[in-house]
């Protein structure tokens, strides 16, 4: 049985300019819809790498950067990780360290179990375009699954304060990449990005 979760969409689709990259977000709560205005300006010293994982075709790992927002909300913002260093790939291949900025997806995790989004990067370096799945996760949470094109299903294990990231190859669309979530008390929900 599939339960429809109270999905708030923060973004359908924005486009940042300077990267070429697209996003898409929605936060799963409770039956009720919480209100929107989350600030994504970040609280000063709060952030930081909550996961990473390798590149699906060998380039720089990828990485989750969590942060508290002044409205109290919890933000997260996917890039990339050189020498320790949180950054984005610029359109000469350039990695430009970022700092944490308004560019985050947020929402209150203490109303909402999860935050996901998902951000597509253009083919600027070998291997093509890129999708990248990622958010936090609250400890209501007990499982988190997707499931895409071709068998793709993959279990996602939240990191440091339930930051979690997929990065995959390729560009997909949303829709293809449903998220099943289990909570502890046995619920499941999913969202579909529709």
């Amino acid at each position: 049985m599939r339960l429809t979760p109270a999905v708030k969409t923060a973004a359908a689709m924005t486009a940042t300019a300077v990267l070429g990259v697209s996003a898409a977000s929605a936060v799963v709560g409770p039956s009720t819809v919480a209100p929107t205005g989350q600030s994504p300006v970040a609280a000063p010293g709060t952030d930081r790498i909550a996961q990473t994982m390798p590149d699906p075709e060998a380039g720089l790992r990828w990485a989750v950067r969590s942060y508290a927002s002044t409205s109290g909300g919890s933000c997260v913002e996917a890039g990339r990780l050189k020498s320790g260093r949180f950054g984005q790939i610029d359109a000469g291949q350039v990695f430009r360290a970022a700092p944490v900025q308004e560019a985050g997806s947020c929402a209150d995790l203490r109303e909402e179990p999860v935050l996901l989004a998902i951000n597509h990067y253009p083919a600027i370096e070998r291997g093509g375009p890129r999708t990248v799945l990622f958010g936090q996760a609250t400890a209501e949470v007990a499982e988190l699954v997707v499931t895409g094109p071709g068998g793709l299903q993959r279990r996602l294990v939240p990191g440091a304060g339930g930051g979690f990231i997929l990065p995959l190859a390729g560009a997909l669309a949303p829709t293809d990449l449903p998220v099943q979530i289990t909570l502890r008390d046995g619920q499941r929900r999913t969202v579909d990005w529709r």
